[in-house]
């Protein structure tokens, strides 16, 4: 409450009273600075670290393991694959007019793969597209009767690989990549994998022309191979035992005629079987004419 004085003017007692309470509020407030300053003092020091990023998902890749002979998926768990595994036909069956079995002797090799041919064409009639989403992780190059053809080898990051030979011509996307392997050599069909593999779609154009065109032999290899699991025959200790060499590719090798389109694979069980020798003999697939075992001992 301000007294005034008779003349209305503030007294010596009221000036004195303002000064207190001013000279209090300044205090007070230097004093909250100061415990301010004090408390941020005595708080531990923070740096913010800065984490290092997180590494991107690493690329499956598959590994035959020789001492175990089993598959093993490097850089992570492998992902579930797909079902159907084969979302479609490598070529027109329609256009086959004769089947090669996988798992069967054919010039007394053992032969994981099989095929189809087909005679009434030209090589250039038949194209080959991806029957899976997969990457190419293999292709070479090699020199069969004058003709160049090329082995290709495509690994889905699930554990299922499928592979073409006697590929006579590429699409550009894969002829370049061919362009950059060593010069070929006749009947040599070695190869390391490709540094970079090349992925594909299911339905990608992966092949222009098949077989040998100078000798009008028009073939194309094809095989599938589930890494995941040995196939059953291998079980078999008496056929395990003659397959030994090749055990990566014997051990898996799978049935594709059972794989296809239910349509697609109706009509290749129907075709002939194009080896004269051993026909219709497969170790892998269950509505063949026998195995391997049950013709000559599995032998040749």
């Amino acid at each position: 409450m301000r007294i005034l004085n008779q003349h209305g003017s503030m007294g010596f007692l009221d000036l004195f009273i303002i000064m207190l309470v001013v000279g209090g509020l300044m205090y007070g407030g230097a004093r909250v600075a100061q415990n301010t300053a004090e408390t941020k003092a005595k708080q531990p020091i923070t740096k913010t670290v800065q984490q290092p990023p997180v590494a991107a998902n690493t690329k499956i890749t598959w590994e035959f393991d020789e001492e175990q002979s089993v598959w093993v998926a490097k850089g992570g768990t492998a992902p579930a694959c797909s079902t159907p595994l084969l979302k479609q036909s490598p070529v027109d069956p329609g256009l086959a007019t004769s089947v090669l079995y996988p798992g069967q002797y054919r010039g007394n090799n053992y032969k994981a793969h099989g095929g189809l041919a087909f005679d009434n064409l030209k090589a250039t009639d038949v194209m080959v597209r991806a029957p899976m989403d997969a990457d190419m992780t293999g292709l070479v190059r090699y020199i069969e009767k004058g003709e160049i053809q090329y082995l290709m080898t495509f690994t889905n990051s699930c554990g299922v690989s499928y592979r073409f030979d006697h590929v006579y011509a590429l699409p550009p996307k894969l002829q370049a990549v061919a362009d950059k392997l060593p010069a070929p050599k006749i009947d040599d069909t070695g190869g390391l994998p490709l540094s970079t593999p090349v992925p594909v779609k299911a339905g990608e154009i992966i092949a222009t022309a098949v077989g040998h065109p100078k000798t009008n032999n028009i073939a194309v290899d094809f095989g599938v191979y589930d890494l995941r699991t040995p196939n059953d025959i291998s079980k078999n200790a008496t056929w395990a035992a003659l397959h030994t060499q090749y055990r990566a590719q014997d051990f898996y090798g799978r049935c594709w005629l059972e794989m296809l389109p239910s349509t697609d694979s109706a009509r290749v069980k129907k075709l002939p079987a194009r080896d004269q020798k051993s026909g219709a003999i497969s170790d892998y697939c269950s509505t063949a004419a026998g195995n391997t075992l049950s013709v000559n001992g599995g032998r040749p």
